[in-house]
């Protein structure tokens, strides 16, 4: 699905940078809002489980914290598009990083 255009995604990242240029699936069960896909401006990958306790976090503020962290990413890791190859290099190249979303 493309963010804020259709499927699962249509609703997130409407009105903001990212609208139109995250692909990605989602996959929910009890206890679990997964996101996997990838920013189309530079090809980012990304995958975001979660494992939450469902009586204490909602499934809604689960995946407004995974679109808050999308957005982040897509905000500080494509450049503007003056940007050439090599400045690219330290940013995609750069160790992967890890959020945890619970207690």
């Amino acid at each position: 699905a493309v963010g804020g255009k259709d499927g699962t995604l249509k609703r997130r990242w409407v009105g903001t940078e990212a609208e139109g240029k995250v692909f990605a699936k989602t996959g929910t069960l009890t206890g679990h809002a997964n996101l996997a896909g990838y920013l189309t401006e530079q090809l980012i990958p990304f995958v975001l489980l979660n494992d939450y306790d469902g009586s204490k976090v909602s499934v809604s503020k689960v995946r407004n914290a995974q679109n808050r962290m999308v957005l982040h990413w897509f905000e500080t890791m494509i450049p503007a598009p003056a940007a050439t190859a090599a400045s690219l290099g330290s940013k995609l190249l750069r160790e992967p990083t890890m959020y945890l979303i619970g207690d």
